[in-house]
């Protein structure tokens, strides 16, 4: 995130389907990733960390947030 240009541009996504989709697959859940979640929470997670938690996992972002996921606005590189 550091090396983005802007990266309190990077769009906002709903949370809970990456929350629950963490859950499931990793089990225990660290202290911090909790506090994570709870931030996640409130103001919804940056477009590019939910792409990358997804793909450390094993799959698309599309398989976690479905069509929400295409619903997001581009942004330029």
């Amino acid at each position: 995130m550091k090396r983005r240009k802007y990266p309190e541009l990077a769009p906002k996504i709903d949370a809970e389907p990456l929350i629950a989709f963490i859950i499931e697959n990793d089990g225990k859940i660290p202290g911090g990733l909790s506090q994570q979640f709870e931030r996640w929470r409130r103001s919804g997670v940056d477009l590019f960390i939910a792409d990358g938690h997804c793909i450390r996992r094993g799959c698309h972002p599309f398989e976690v947030f479905g069509d929400a996921w295409w619903d997001i606005p581009p942004v330029e590189a």
